[in-house]
């Protein structure tokens, strides 16, 4: 499909919309066509296995869109003016396998950084932020995290390598930090090879390192017990001139419902198949 396609001004906050052209959202993982048609916003996207590969270029501002992508069609308020485009977290916990397990012992705390691999919410900005479309730039596969095949939910599962201090992402818009600090408060050492991961509620922030999270603390209390989790609601100390681009997915409330989130850092966990 031979369209007019203009690049993206900016990566965050308000798009344009109107007239014949279409709109082009890249990061290193998947690419994103958006325009109207009359009162609906169609939206298509790709995820990318080489990242070398160049769209091809016609004359007169005009590209090619594949014509195997996936379309998805909004209908929009009679009343949307303009609409935003911002990182959001994933809808569901992530399960972080570390290559390398860390071992430790008692009364011991590390902190590490993940890479979150961030979602693109559409939303009408001029109607309070109502949500549109949601797209992750990543294809994220699903795992069940439990006792059992009865005690548990499902989440998002990735094998990260554990990273002791922040990295620049500030070229990769698919990817927000988050600091997660460990405490070993339970009386015996901990062997440490993954990490679950409340995301609904992390907030994402915009910074001169590139887009970071909530720092996290975990507390480990035993391996039969339950891990309290801490989400701060502001970004890392160490990220430079922060701008909130989007709020946590479920309110935390007050200071007791932000520790409320309890989960069992050893858990059994199934990989799933692609359909729920």
């Amino acid at each position: 499909m031979n369209k007019k396609v203009i690049p993206v001004a900016t990566r965050w906050g308000s798009q344009p919309m109107g007239g014949e052209s279409y709109y082009l959202w890249e990061s290193p993982t998947v690419r994103v066509w958006f325009g109207q048609q009359k009162k609906r916003l169609a939206i298509g996207f790709e995820y990318l296995e080489d990242l070398s590969e160049q769209l091809p270029e016609l004359s007169d501002n005009l590209a090619v869109i594949p014509e195997d992508i996936d379309w998805h069609y909004c209908i929009l308020d009679k009343k949307a003016t303009a609409i935003a485009i911002l990182p959001v977290v994933a809808d569901k916990p992530i399960l972080f396998n570390l290559e390398t397990p860390v071992l430790m012992h008692p009364g011991a705390s590390i902190s590490v950084y993940i890479e979150l691999r961030t979602w693109l919410c559409f939303t009408d900005s001029s109607h309070l932020g109502k949500v549109i479309y949601e797209i992750p730039t990543v294809a994220l596969q699903k795992a069940w995290f439990g006792n059992s095949t009865t005690d548990g939910k499902v989440c998002y599962w990735r094998k990260e390598k554990a990273m002791f201090s922040p990295v620049e992402t500030s070229n990769h818009p698919h990817i927000a930090v988050c600091p997660v600090t460990i405490y070993n408060r339970s009386k015996s050492p901990m062997n440490l090879d993954r990490i679950y991961l409340p995301t609904s509620r992390l907030s994402v922030f915009d910074t001169e390192q590139g887009l970071v999270t909530d720092r996290v603390q975990v507390s480990y209390t035993g391996c039969t017990e339950v891990s309290s989790v801490r989400v701060s609601g502001m970004a890392p100390p160490y990220a430079k001139s922060p701008v909130l681009l989007s709020r946590p997915r479920e309110s935390t409330g007050t200071v007791q419902s932000v520790v409320a989130g309890a989960v069992n850092l050893f858990s059994k966990f199934n990989e799933l198949g692609d359909d729920d």
